[in-house]
């Protein structure tokens, strides 16, 4: 995926050891799967938050460091409805073989 993690999508969490703000408990399990609520960049440095998982407990960190997570594709629900849509195209069959 060449796109930056956001909002809806799945990561795995690759590392839990390092980079936490202030040594704080992240409470990700390492191979676990979380969905992404929000994410950005401060400082330059990419971070992101998960449902249902505590935030950073410090004032200048607004979420967790995105190295310690992998994007896993997982078909957003716009992108599958997109899918169910008719056919629009007027290009004739080919045949083949």
């Amino acid at each position: 995926m060449n796109q930056p993690i956001g909002p809806g999508d799945w990561v795995e969490c690759v590392q839990t050891s390092t980079e936490k703000p202030l040594g704080q408990q992240t409470g990700f399990r390492l191979g676990g799967l979380y969905l992404v609520d929000e994410g950005g960049v401060t400082f330059g440095h990419a971070w992101l938050n998960c449902a249902g998982m505590a935030r950073p407990n410090c004032g200048f960190w607004r979420g967790w460091n995105a190295k310690s997570f992998r994007p896993i594709y997982r078909p957003k629900a716009d992108f599958i409805e997109s899918l169910k849509a008719p056919a629009t195209t007027t290009r004739q069959p080919v045949e083949v073989g």
